[in-house]
């Protein structure tokens, strides 16, 4: 008994079980198999096949499982090909597999045309089943009579007053030296009609239009080209997408304290970006600055005005020997009042001593002012860079490859707020000195390039890789700068615009109070609404308040939302926005049946590829391969110290012997 205390046993039960051997049958039902009268007309003998069991009754000592597939794959408890609806807007090849990967299959048959756009590549899953795969290809193999959109690209995030560039890929097969016309819509209302003539020898075509960014909010475009005469399906014909339409340009003011080719630069550099609205003054005497020309013809004068309105500050070799203080005095006042950012780049010219009334928002200060020049390199700390400078466009190598611009031998150093971006390199020494620095301190933001000459990263670039490298670099500066991290106290998004039919809607949220603290206690709702259905969703808090929920089973259209946030009772905002479900015509992009990779598969996998017009020659493969019963080990183990039974089965015994001791006078 006491083994049993001290050592608490485990009695371990085994069974084997044997099993009948399996091979799993797995069927695409997704939109594509059905886009063709030839892939309708193999369904249909796939469908009298199955229907007749030919399977089964050949091999009665073997268990067929059966799945269908879309964007994952379902297990059957009783199979009927007339279950199959071929209404699947993604294809998961790979999911599919994934889900048989447990079963113990002897082999598996696999029904698809072999066009995946959801998840990765099969031929991994095939590698890790490590079992024959037979396959049986549904589709055309020849390319049909078809015009398609294939691919829309553009910004999705614009400001109002924006023309913003819309590149749409036609393809098509069939009709060349037709014409085809593209019809570009906005909340169905047409914005442009376009004439495209599909010419011989192309297949396809890029298309370049225009968007005038209008209605500030989430707005629903539309492509569709016309619908031609024998093609294979009008499926593909159509695009929708979503700009999302901000309430104005980024107001970038440049202020220079002498004409150079760093102004020049930087200023045709930031006007690249459409998302910018950029003005330039640049000193003339004490007094004045020259005129701003708007397109070359309006004329601008320097203003307090122009201040206020400014998203961004730009100073560039300023504010030199000329400068007035009460110049200074009154840029430096605006931009303390209002907050607005700050973007210094230094020059030859630049006056430190007038500088030094500029010191509450610089990022930096200096000793001993010194104007000999010298050439230098950045060197990033990457650990800072990496949110604001290294991007896909922006990478490490891009910036060990820029030529040398000029620095002033003045000691710059890092106020103790600051984040230094990037450290001075002469030639192959590092400096502890800052190039690049920035600094964010009570909502006053400010980045300082402590060198000039930049006009070299665009010009001694040209034609080299890192020929973009200076519009990115701004771009980036400017909004870091420019954005306001908690502007938005209650953040409620789908998390994502366009879902199919079979995705569950999900939505994500963020709650915080006036002094951006989260808020996990808050009552928040989602009303969904389309032209006749209306449903409520109660948000559930995950804490650190972030919320999540989700709804399934919407029926294909275009939604709206709208997010009502109590706390206490009482209200504090209201979120509104647009999704849409179905209308994801992806399935209809691949319209011949991909025989490569279906033959690929078989052949990887030990098993072998075949037409459905040869399907009977299935059963033949099928005997050829080895199947043994499969065995089942099942393993129950018994705590003795635990179970109720054994424990009183121990109590019994220890009466007893109680019993034996007592009587024999042993107690």
């Amino acid at each position: 008994m006491l083994i049993l205390l001290l050592y608490e046993p485990i009695l371990s039960v085994v069974k084997f079980l044997k099993e009948r051997p399996k091979i799993g049958v797995v069927i695409d039902n997704t939109q594509s198999l059905l886009v063709s009268a030839t892939s309708r007309n193999q369904i249909q003998k796939l469908k009298e096949f199955f229907k007749t069991k030919k399977l089964e009754e050949k091999f009665p000592e073997i268990s067929f499982d059966y799945y269908s597939f879309k964007n994952q794959g379902v297990k059957y408890n009783k199979f009927s090909f007339d279950s199959l609806n071929f209404d699947g807007e993604l294809t998961n090849i790979s999911s599919a597999l994934h889900t048989v990967k447990n079963e113990n299959y002897s082999s598996l048959v696999l029904i698809t045309d072999g066009n995946f756009n959801s998840g990765r590549n099969p031929i991994y899953e095939v590698e890790e089943l490590n079992i024959p795969i037979f396959v049986i290809g549904v589709g055309d193999t020849v390319q049909q009579r078809d015009i398609m959109i294939s691919k829309v690209q553009t910004n999705n995030i614009v400001y109002a007053g924006s023309k913003v560039p819309v590149e749409v890929t036609l393809k098509w097969f069939g009709f060349e030296g037709e014409n085809a016309e593209l019809i570009f819509s906005e909340d169905k209302k047409i914005i442009s009609r376009t004439i495209i003539r599909l010419d011989e020898g192309e297949i396809e075509k890029r298309i370049i239009l225009n968007y005038d960014a209008i209605n500030v909010g989430i707005n629903k475009l539309n492509l569709s080209v016309s619908v031609l005469k024998d093609e294979l399906t009008e499926k593909n014909n159509y695009k929708d997408f979503y700009i999302e339409v901000l309430k104005s340009k980024l107001k970038v003011l440049i202020i220079a304290g002498a004409p150079s080719s760093d102004v020049s630069i930087v200023f045709n550099t930031l006007s690249e970006n459409f998302n910018y609205s950029v003005m330039s003054f640049i000193q003339k005497n004490s007094d004045e600055f020259y005129p701003f020309y708007k397109n070359g013809k309006y004329e601008i004068k320097f203003s307090d005005a122009i201040i206020d309105t400014s998203d961004c500050i730009v100073l560039v070799n300023y504010p030199t020997q000329i400068t007035k203080i009460n110049t200074i005095t009154k840029i430096f006042s605006k931009i303390q009042e209002k907050k607005i950012p700050v973007f210094i780049v230094l020059g030859k010219n630049v006056d430190y001593s007038k500088l030094q009334n500029l010191d509450p928002i610089l990022p930096f200060n200096w000793q001993s002012a010194n104007s000999r020049e010298m050439f230098v390199f950045p060197a990033l700390n990457e650990k800072v860079a990496s949110s604001i400078l290294l991007t896909k466009d922006l990478t490490k190598e891009s910036y060990q490859q820029l030529p040398p611009i000029y620095k002033h031998s003045t000691q710059y150093r890092a106020k103790p707020e600051s984040y230094v971006i990037a450290y001075v390199k002469d030639l192959s020494v590092q400096l502890n000195e800052p190039i690049f620095i920035n600094r964010n301190v009570n909502r006053q933001k400010s980045f300082a390039i402590l060198g000039y000459g930049i006009w070299r990263w665009k010009l001694l670039t040209q034609g080299s890789i890192n020929e973009k490298f200076l519009y990115n670099f701004l771009t980036n500066i400017i909004n870091w700068l420019t954005v306001i991290e908690d502007k938005q106290k209650i953040r409620v998004t789908p998390v994502k615009q366009n879902f199919t039919t079979a995705d569950p809607i999900e939505f994500t949220a963020e709650i915080y109070n006036e002094q951006y603290q989260p808020i996990d206690d808050a009552n928040l709702k989602v009303f969904i609404k389309s032209k006749d259905i209306n449903y409520e969703l109660l948000m559930n808090g995950i804490g650190n308040g972030r919320y999540e929920g989700s709804i399934d089973n919407l029926k294909a259209g275009d939604y709206s939302y709208s997010a009502n946030v109590e706390v206490n009772g009482v209200n504090i905002g209201e979120v509104k926005g647009r999704f849409s479900v179905g209308n994801i015509n992806i399935e209809y992009l691949d319209t011949r049946m991909n025989i490569h990779l279906l033959k690929k598969i078989g052949l990887q996998s030990g098993g072998k590829y075949f037409d459905v017009d040869l399907i009977d020659k299935l059963i033949d493969e099928l005997s050829s391969v080895k199947v043994q019963t499969a065995e089942r080990k099942i393993v129950n183990e018994y705590k003795l110290w635990t179970e109720e039974a054994i424990a009183g089965i121990v109590i019994i015994i220890f009466i007893i012997e109680w019993f034996i001791r007592k009587r024999n006078g042993l107690l």
